[in-house]
């Protein structure tokens, strides 16, 4: 009986402290488009995958150059937990630095859980779109 209780209690411990793959990804998510819409670099280029860098930076460089994002609203989420794969449908309201006209576009994000450098996190695959 008292293995039994110990095990009971193990287990309960372990559950508790594993992470909720989907709670991990609302706050990464979050915290990225809040990053988003402060237009720089450094505060991005962290939730974004090794693989997919290169190509981010080019996407936020010339973004950064023609545009501002100032709110970011989700359409549709589509989370997979088992296979840890994420789909986000996102409307960017931003402006051109050469007008004052509000503008927006869809921003398909296409998030994974993966490990890299040691450590598992949300990871973003997808750059940004095209700004025009």
């Amino acid at each position: 009986m008292r293995k039994l209780f110990l095990i009971a209690i193990m287990t309960l411990v372990l559950v508790s402290c594993s992470k909720n793959v989907k709670e991990d990804f609302e706050t990464t998510f979050e915290k990225y488009n809040d990053a988003l819409v402060s237009s720089d670099l450094r505060t991005t280029f962290p939730f974004v995958a090794e693989k997919a860098k290169d190509a981010y930076v080019r996407s936020f460089d010339e973004a950064s150059k023609i545009a501002r994002i100032f709110e970011s609203r989700i359409i549709k989420k589509t989370v997979d937990e088992v296979g840890r794969k994420a789909r986000i449908d996102v409307q960017l309201d931003y402006y051109l630095l050469s007008s004052n006209k509000v503008k927006n576009l869809r921003y398909v994000q296409e998030w994974t859980f993966i490990e890299e450098n040691k450590q598992k996190n949300w990871k973003v695959l997808t750059p940004l779109p095209e700004f025009r």
